[in-house]
C-alpha cells in the first residue's frame, strides 16, 4: 500500500479554478444541444431566447466573462482514495478557500 501526500493548497486551486471555469465554460455537448434546439424550434420567440443563450455563453468562453456572476451555492463533491494523505492544512478549509477565491478571482457573486 502506497501513501500519496497531497499538500492542500493543490485541492485549493483545483476548487478555485473549477469554480471559474464552470461559470466560464459550458461543455460542448449543452451548447451543441442548445444550438440543435434552436434550429428545431417552431415559436420564432423560442428561437430568439434559445439563440441568445448560445450567444452568451460563447460570449462568456471567448471573452472570459461569467455566464452569470450569481455562482450559487457552491457544492464540492470530492471522491478520493483511501491512501491519500492532505498536508499543509485542512481538506474542508481549503475547498472553503477555493471556492472564496475562485468566486472573487472570477467575479462571481458570493456563494452562501
Amino acid at each position: 500500500m502506497t501513501v500519496r501526500d497531497i499538500d492542500v493548497r493543490v485541492l485549493r486551486d483545483s476548487v478555485e479554478n473549477l469554480l471559474i471555469e464552470s461559470n466560464y465554460r459550458i461543455p460542448s455537448d449543452v451548447l451543441d444541444a442548445l444550438r440543435d434546439a434552436a434550429a428545431r424550434e417552431e415559436s420564432d420567440l423560442g428561437r430568439r431566447t434559445l439563440a441568445q443563450l448560445v450567444d452568451n455563453y460563447e460570449t462568456a468562453a471567448a471573452e472570459r466573462l461569467p455566464v452569470c456572476q450569481d455562482s450559487g451555492l457552491a457544492v464540492v463533491m470530492l471522491e478520493i482514495g483511501q491512501d491519500v494523505h492532505w498536508v499543509g492544512g485542512s481538506m474542508t478549509d481549503a475547498i472553503h478557500d477555493g471556492i472564496r477565491e475562485g468566486t472573487a478571482a472570477g467575479y462571481l457573486r458570493r456563494s452562501v
